[in-house]
C-alpha cells in the first residue's frame, strides 16, 4: 500500500510526477533512484523521444525503447508506442519493466544503466 499525499522531498527534480508514480504504484524506496532515472532520460518531460535509440527509439519520462514494446503491448499497458508519452502510461510501463528485472536477475534498474551501490 502506497500511503498518499506524500510531499515530494527537497531532493526531486521531477515532483510534478511523484504522485503519478506513487499511483501506479512505486514503491516509496524506489523513488529517488526513480526520480534520477527520469531526470536524466527526460528532463521530467513527458514528450521525448530519441530516435537514435535502437529498437524505433525511446519515448517518454523514463524513455522506455523498442525493446519492451512487445511486452508492453501484451500486458495491455500501451496500444502503441507513442502511448509512452503520456506520464501515467510511461510510469506504469516503467514500472513493469523493473518488476520484471527484478524478478530475472534482482536488480531492477538495469534497463536504465543504474548500477548497484
Amino acid at each position: 500500500v502506497n500511503p498518499l499525499p506524500i510531499s515530494p522531498p527537497s531532493w526531486e527534480k521531477c515532483p510534478q510526477h511523484w504522485e503519478t508514480a506513487r499511483l501506479v504504484g512505486w514503491k516509496r524506496k524506489d523513488m529517488k533512484v526513480l526520480d534520477r532515472v527520469m531526470y536524466r532520460e527526460s528532463r521530467c518531460i513527458s514528450k521525448v523521444h530519441n530516435p537514435l535509440d535502437p529498437m524505433t527509439g525511446s519515448r517518454g519520462l523514463t524513455q522506455i525503447n523498442g525493446f519492451w514494446h512487445k511486452i508492453l503491448k501484451q500486458r495491455a499497458i500501451i496500444g502503441s508506442a507513442d502511448d509512452l508519452y503520456n506520464p501515467t502510461t510511461n510510469l506504469r510501463a516503467a514500472l513493469l519493466i523493473h518488476s520484471i528485472q527484478v524478478a530475472d536477475t534482482g536488480w531492477g534498474w538495469s534497463p536504465w544503466a543504474i548500477e548497484r551501490h
